[in-house]
């Protein structure tokens, strides 16, 4: 008979929320509206994704879920392109979503989620060289003047 879970699932999914949102406004989202005002209709990296992140000429809402989002970091040659171009680590970013998205997955799904796995998902994200400084890199060699 083994331990039950600890019960930390539900803030393991927060924070992983709290971080799919940052990587839409920071990273993900501004591409998207660029790709909108241009006028793209359909954006799947040319089929290769099952779902899009523009369908109709709007943004698929479940094309902007964390998995799928991981899934473009990872997968899309164009997507890696815009966000390299605009001076981020794509591929640290990359490994950053999919952990991420699968830490959310075993919260959600496994109830595997004990306290260890969540204090390692809020340490990674919270420390201040950690994975949402990835998505803030002109803030990483900021400092307070005050």
């Amino acid at each position: 008979m083994g331990h039950p879970p600890d019960a930390f699932g539900p803030f393991a999914i927060e924070m992983a929320l709290g971080y799919e949102n940052e990587l839409n406004v920071r990273i993900i989202g501004p591409i998207v509206i660029e790709l909108l005002t241009a006028g793209t209709q359909t954006y799947d990296a040319h089929g290769k994704s099952k779902v899009p992140l523009i369908r109709c000429g709007k943004v698929h809402r479940l094309g902007t879920t964390l998995g799928s989002l991981a899934w473009f970091l990872g997968k899309d040659p164009v997507m890696r392109s815009k966000i390299s171009g605009r001076g981020f680590d794509v591929e640290a970013i990359s490994k950053d979503a999919a952990w991420v998205s699968d830490v959310r997955n075993k919260a959600a799904h496994d109830c595997t989620c004990d306290r260890t796995l969540a204090d390692e998902l809020r340490r990674r994200i919270l420390t201040r060289d950690g994975i949402l400084s990835r998505l803030h890199p002109d803030a990483a060699g900021a400092t307070n003047t005050h």
